[in-house]
């Protein structure tokens, strides 16, 4: 636990030194879920901990299995890992010129005065299959002045950024209609 705090940390350190970077450009590790003893003056034959890990684009997932692999080894015997989730790296959609559903995004987004700024979103989403095919994707989200809250116990969207938000996509889903 301790080297994953450390690294979890060192991972926040980076966002905090960097403004460029966003939260897909870190990995993150979040316990989620602590399993253990029965009663409190009766020391558990097992422990178990959850953790949520996001992997970063720029992360290679073998190197990092590996490292938490080298944790558990040095925490000493009795200490095992378990990854019930393992996917391969996927290379993200390019976002230029030649992706002609890039292009119009684009167009709907000048149309609308909308400015974004391109990032990886840290949680895993459904397009790494289509990505992993060979399908361009993306995802555009309208919650603007909105904390980040994905998951959270208290994640909210207000009425008014809920109802631009429809206006949003009824125009970037106009232009995308009308690609070839």
């Amino acid at each position: 636990m301790g080297k994953l705090t450390e690294f979890r940390n060192s991972q926040l350190k980076l966002l905090e030194d960097n403004q460029n970077l966003s939260t897909g450009d870190v990995t993150s590790m979040n316990v989620t879920i602590l399993n253990g003893g029965v009663l409190h003056n009766v020391v558990p034959a097992v422990m178990e901990c959850t953790v949520d890990c996001r992997i970063a684009i720029n992360t290679n997932p073998v190197e990092l299995e590996n490292m938490i692999r080298t944790w558990c080894k040095d925490a000493g015997e009795g200490v095992e890992v378990f990854f019930p989730v393992q996917e391969k790296a996927v290379k993200p959609t390019e976002l230029n010129s030649s992706n002609k559903y890039w292009k119009s995004m684009e167009s709907a987004l000048d149309a609308m005065k909308v400015q974004v700024k391109p990032t990886i979103f840290y949680a895993i989403t459904d397009s790494r299959f289509l990505r992993s095919l060979g399908i361009p994707c993306f995802g555009i989200s309208p919650l603007e002045k909105t904390p980040v809250l994905l998951h959270d116990h208290n994640e909210y969207v207000s009425v008014e950024t809920y109802l631009k938000g429809i206006e949003f996509y009824k125009t970037i889903i106009n232009n995308l209609a009308d690609l070839d």
